[in-house]
């Protein structure tokens, strides 16, 4: 492996865990999680319990993908926040 090859996996890397350190649920496994709260913009929070684990699981997958393919800027502008129950 050649170095800039081998800069740019460590890049990659860092960028994984800073990604995951700022949205935990990332790296969290759906069976762990009983519920998530998101915040809204104004009266628009949100609580969700779950009772069915098969929705669960998509609904997580969903989630994590879905965040995972935002871009900065729209990080930036929408700031995208869920917490977790575990």
């Amino acid at each position: 492996m050649d170095l800039d090859q081998s800069t740019w996996d460590f890049q990659v890397f860092m960028l994984m865990k800073a990604t995951k350190s700022i949205y935990p649920i990332l790296s969290e496994n759906p069976e762990n999680i009983v519920s998530v709260d998101f915040n809204g913009i104004m009266d628009n929070d949100t609580h969700i319990v779950f009772h069915d684990d098969e929705l669960k699981k998509k609904f997580v997958e969903t989630y994590k993908k879905e965040l995972m393919n935002l871009d900065y800027e729209t990080k930036l502008k929408s700031y995208p926040f869920c917490i977790h129950k575990i």
